[in-house]
């Protein structure tokens, strides 16, 4: 009786964790795609968007199996069967995980080299002004004026 309070429990607490999750990338991805214009980064965070809630998704589908797989005793091949199909769903949810680290870290070190660029352009034309004396005029021409 103990296991089946204990896949009951945590079989809820993972799907209160994945409609949390879910609830939280909608808002995301709303926020995202009412405020973000630049088409590459809307982009991003429409694939982001996916793969989260393909992730919570399959969290639903773990918690489950993990509640269901308790009354599946027999036949044999039955329950290696469903347990595999449930270590499918662990390895999926495992390189979606990963995939979207990946996909963030390509993605922040793209903005970081785009920053980058932007601050070399920046720092040749502070360099450029600063050589002509600030106003356009060489730094040995005087002022109309003197």
């Amino acid at each position: 009786m103990i296991e089946f309070w204990a896949s009951l429990g945590f079989s809820l607490f993972l799907l209160l964790a994945a409609a949390m999750l879910m609830g939280w990338h909608l808002k995301t991805w709303k926020t995202a795609s009412e405020k973000i214009e630049d088409a590459k980064v809307l982009d991003y965070h429409w694939r982001q968007f996916r793969r989260r809630m393909q992730c919570s998704a399959m969290l639903v589908l773990l918690a489950l199996a993990i509640f269901v797989g308790q009354w599946i005793t027999s036949p044999p091949w039955l329950v290696i069967l469903f347990w595999c199909g449930t270590l499918l769903i662990v390895l999926w949810l495992s390189l979606l995980a990963v995939a979207d680290i990946i996909m963030t870290i390509h993605h922040f070190q793209g903005l970081r080299a785009d920053c980058l660029i932007q601050q070399a352009k920046l720092k040749a034309e502070a360099n450029r002004i600063k050589s002509v004396g600030g106003n356009g005029r060489p730094k040995d021409e005087k002022p109309l004026g003197e």
